[in-house]
């Protein structure tokens, strides 16, 4: 029997393991999903779906504050697909995307034929395309920065500095899936596990942080969280650098697949990455639906 129910620490092992056979380009372990779920904002939901006492999917539902859409995972391992799992998951979660008052439902459908099977049975319109690639970090060289630039850990950065640097850039993204967090939740997410602000790297020009990389690792795997310039530092090939560099250090703790995923339309990333040697090995997309009235 299938039943639904919230998501609890104890489920992070089984969480992390299904992120991980869904979407490999998602840097997360379990201590990273437990770190998660008992830092999560207010507007956020998990619920797994259990068969005979085995987790076999997972779901989680944020609404951010001030935006006009929520965003839905679900995942659901190849075994347990075409089983009725995700649409368990996704009804459960409906009522409570109801609730938030947003026009818009958004999902990452992967870049399989299960995953664009239930996109299109569940309502879904793809929008936009992304690129998730990958390189091994120990092919990357860090230059010496240009005079009147230095490179730095992210670590040596106070986080708050680190908040608003990603606070002016994170609108960047034009996916729309980054948006602005608050302080407070800034500090949760920099305390994860998976963070690693040792590897990632600050560009200071001037002694004043002009672009940054943020880096996640779990295992021998890395993400890539976030890459940006101040706008008024852009053109000097900066973003480039702190990812060079970032990437070096990676390599130097052990890891062997770096990852990132771009929207298409972001062409300056894209070209970034791809200079960086960075290949794509998977292309998923965003998934839009009108949330259903309350009621």
């Amino acid at each position: 029997m299938l039943t639904v129910r919230p998501a609890a620490p104890a489920d992070a092992d089984a969480w992390a393991d299904i992120v991980t056979a869904c979407s490999p380009y998602l840097v997360q372990d379990a201590r990273s999903t437990e770190h998660e779920m008992r830092t999560e904002p207010a507007g956020s939901q998990r619920v797994v779906a259990e068969r005979d006492g085995t987790v076999v999917g997972v779901s989680r539902l944020h609404a951010y504050p001030d935006e006009d859409h929520v965003t839905l995972l679900v995942m659901v391992p190849p075994p347990h697909r075409r089983s009725g799992v995700g649409a368990a998951l996704l009804a459960d979660q409906l009522p409570a995307a109801a609730a938030t008052g947003t026009a818009t439902l958004r999902m990452v459908v992967e870049d399989d034929d299960d995953s664009r099977a239930a996109a299109e049975a569940w309502g879904l319109t793809l929008v936009r395309r992304f690129a998730m690639s990958m390189v091994d970090p120990r092919t990357v060289t860090a230059p010496a920065p240009p005079t009147g630039a230095r490179l730095v850990p992210l670590s040596a950065i106070p986080t708050r500095v680190v908040w608003h640097a990603h606070s002016a850039v994170v609108r960047d993204d034009p996916s729309g899936l980054s948006v602005p967090v608050t302080f407070e939740q800034f500090q949760a997410e920099w305390a994860d596990p998976r963070m690693r602000p040792d590897l990632g790297r600050a560009v200071l020009a001037d002694d004043e942080l002009a672009a940054f990389t943020m880096v996640g690792v779990a295992g021998d795997r890395s993400w890539s969280d976030m890459t940006g310039t101040l706008p008024s530092y852009r053109g000097r090939g900066y973003a480039r650098l702190a990812k060079q560099h970032a990437l070096a250090a990676a390599a130097a703790a052990g890891v062997t697949r770096a990852m990132a995923g771009n929207d298409d339309a972001n062409a300056a990333m894209v070209a970034v990455n791809r200079s960086l040697g960075y290949a794509v090995f998977a292309r998923p997309a965003l998934g839009e639906r009108p949330v259903p009235p309350a009621g």
